[in-house]
């Protein structure tokens, strides 16, 4: 039997999820169909007939038929998958065809109702199925867009940026209930904390990615968000064996009935991202702080760590960020960040006597 290396085995099951994602009918399927006028159609059709006198050739069209679907990551692929789905049954519900204007006319109607990134995947997911618009359409779709980003900018409330004395009251809360769940879900917010997890990092994390010895942690995330090719990544920290989270690993790792980190208590199944974002709420409201979601973790950590005075690409390494202007929205503006120490600074003793004396004069002659 052939042992292909690690990276291999991960890349298959990508492509397997991928296919899973597009066959039988799927929206690339239903696209060719819906899109006959679309330029991709239109070069996907002279690929045909080159290949038609040549039946060994033939089985080369599916592949290249589904290759930018399979190219993406198969949670993208499947959000431009509903995108195109929900534009396509608007269209239909309209009896409009499906060029570049009823994409317009698509966009512009959602605007009342979603916001700018979702308007931009719309957009990236017509593109991905039809092929480039023409300069003109893109000018207007980029208008749209990000019209509506500076409508959110007036009314989006400021990120949630979690203090470190937050992060230890939402522990010890947890912590002092003494139940199993209080536990998993002390332990899920702050090892997502420390790491900077993303819910779908957490979701998928399992007990070999975690490597405790002596004083330093290894997490393995085996496919982060913009790791499209699943090579993995590896986050460290320190952790002594005796502190919070050195303990919690140690003892929910002999306590566990799944290969996943986190799971339900009931059924020992994974919990999905959406489970993590909920739990980490519910841990965090507990210690009475309310509106944060899962996310401002990854961010309050981001912003700890700048304040500790880490370099900007050790943040962006240990947050698996691809770049960092990627890293540089989540951060906020801090003394640190500018060379500075953060204490509250008194007022110079000579410039406090020169103010007095100075209000003095100003008594003495009758200005005051």
């Amino acid at each position: 039997m052939v042992v292909f290396p690690r990276h291999e085995r991960v890349r298959k099951r990508e492509r397997e999820e991928r296919n899973e994602s597009v066959k039988g009918g799927s929206c690339e399927q239903v696209s060719q169909r819906k899109f006959s006028e679309s330029e991709r159609f239109l070069a996907i059709e002279s690929i045909k007939k080159k290949a038609a006198d040549k039946a060994h050739l033939g089985q080369l069209i599916d592949v290249i038929v589904s290759a930018n679907w399979r190219c993406r990551a198969p949670s993208t692929a499947q959000s431009y998958q509903r995108a195109n789905q929900r534009r396509m049954e608007w269209m239909k519900g309209m009896g409009m065809d499906s060029g570049p204007e009823a994409l317009i006319l698509y966009l512009a109607n959602q605007t009342e109702f979603v916001g700018a990134s979702s308007l931009a995947t719309t957009s990236a997911a017509y593109k991905l199925v039809n092929g480039s618009l023409g300069e003109a359409f893109n000018q207007i779709i980029a208008d749209i867009v990000n019209a509506r980003r500076r409508e959110e900018a007036l009314v989006r409330k400021p990120p949630k940026i979690l203090s470190e004395k937050e992060i230890d009251q939402i522990v010890n809360v947890n912590m002092s209930i003494g139940d199993r769940k209080s536990e998993r879900d002390c332990f899920l917010t702050l090892l997502s904390f420390k790491v900077m997890l993303r819910a779908s990092e957490a979701a998928e994390l399992r007990w070999s990615d975690l490597s405790l010895e002596n004083g330093l942690l290894e997490v393995r995330i085996r496919r982060a968000k913009n790791d499209q090719e699943g090579l993995g990544r590896s986050s460290f920290i320190d952790c002594a064996e005796s502190s919070t989270l050195g303990l919690l690993i140690q003892r929910l790792r002999l306590q566990a009935r799944s290969e996943f980190v986190f799971t339900n208590l009931n059924n020992s199944m994974k919990l999905t991202s959406s489970a993590v974002s909920k739990i980490t709420r519910e841990a965090m409201e507990k210690a009475g702080i309310q509106d944060a979601r899962h996310h401002d973790l990854r961010r309050s950590s981001a912003n700890a760590l700048q304040g500790q005075g880490m370099d900007i690409d050790q943040i962006r390494r240990r947050g698996r960020w691809k770049s960092q202007k990627g890293l540089a929205r989540y951060l906020v503006d801090r003394p640190e960040a500018q060379g500075l120490k953060s204490v509250e600074r008194a007022e110079p003793e000579s410039e406090a006597g020169e103010a007095e004396e100075f209000c003095s004069a100003l008594i003495d002659h009758d200005y005051l």
